[in-house]
């Protein structure tokens, strides 16, 4: 849990979008370590390199950070006290800004053509 407070606390100060997505990346595998749940390490394992290398593809994710930061830090501060309610809830509202995000990008890119 100490790990996520220390991501989540990263990735709100880091000004370079590649990198700030090197570690929301990093913050979902600790998450799923945290969580225990193999299929979700085993599909971030599956992904990584791809979506590293095309991080710029996928900038969307932490786009508007200013939203995004404190979901990271509510998620990272559940699982420390234990709270897998709130963690899970965290988390799912960390995701779908982040879905929301990157299809609003996808939106703007087909109008573009």
């Amino acid at each position: 849990a100490k790990r996520l407070n220390e991501l989540a606390n990263a990735v709100a100060a880091e000004a370079d979008v590649q990198a700030a997505q090197a570690i929301d990346f990093e913050f979902y595998e600790e998450l799923a370590e945290a969580s225990g749940n193999l299929v979700f390490s085993l599909i971030l394992n599956t992904t990584r390199d791809l979506y590293l290398e095309n991080a710029a593809l996928f900038s969307a994710v932490v786009g508007n950070r200013e939203r995004l930061n404190p979901l990271y830090a509510q998620a990272a501060g559940a699982i420390e006290r234990g709270d897998a309610d709130a963690a899970a809830e965290a988390v799912r509202r960390l995701t779908e800004l982040q879905e929301r995000q990157m299809l609003e990008l996808i939106a703007a890119l087909a109008e573009a053509k």
